[in-house]
């Protein structure tokens, strides 16, 4: 049996999600983009249709349907809070959707009542805003994973889904694994003689 990944580090052009610039987004603003800006998602759905599609001419079935393709994991280690608050506020979408999600938290619960309308400067303060800012990781988390689960199971594919499996995992994420995925995938690296990076 064999996992993949449907998104860990292919070259994708800024033009191509419809950004006015030069070069390719870094996997790092890929993976952030997934969570909040509709021309990526819909750039990582092409692809996965095009990749599921595929037929396999020795079997005659598409990837969508090959058994032995069991799991994916939707990003590689690609979990909202990896990564830095200010860079993820500067990309297309984040504060907007950000703004969104906090006007309607304070207009419905009465617990946001104190929490501030500004974009969080970290994900990891003990405060009420800290736990706000984790709910809001939550939230896109949420809402990116169940939409591509639900894309790769309208191609027709009954494999396994997670995603979210690097580093940081405040509780909140429990729930996602517990709404949307099927297994839980977790990396970690020890005791390597020489690692590969610095």
């Amino acid at each position: 049996y064999v996992l993949t990944d449907l998104f860990t580090s292919r070259r994708i052009p800024y033009r191509s999600i419809g950004m006015d610039r030069d070069g390719f987004a870094s996997m790092a603003e890929i993976k952030q983009l997934l969570l909040f800006h509709e021309p990526t998602v819909s750039n990582l759905e092409a692809y996965v249709k095009q990749i599921l599609t595929h037929v396999n001419p020795y079997t005659g079935r598409d990837y969508a349907h090959e058994p032995a393709l069991a799991w994916y994991c939707l990003v590689n280690e690609g979990n909202a809070g990896n990564f830095k608050p200010d860079e993820m506020a500067k990309l297309p979408g984040c504060k907007e959707l950000w703004s969104r999600w906090i006007s309607e938290k304070k207009a419905s619960d009465p617990l946001y009542a104190k929490v501030s309308g500004d974009f969080p400067k970290s994900f990891r303060e003990k405060d009420i805003n800290g736990a706000a800012s984790r709910q809001f990781l939550r939230y896109i988390e949420t809402r990116f994973d169940a939409r591509m689960k639900a894309f790769v199971r309208s191609l027709g594919s009954k494999a396994l889904v997670s995603s979210m499996n690097h580093w940081c995992n405040p509780p909140g994420y429990q729930l996602i694994r517990e709404d949307v995925y099927d297994y839980v995938d977790d990396h970690f690296y020890i005791d390597h003689p020489n690692f590969i990076g610095k």
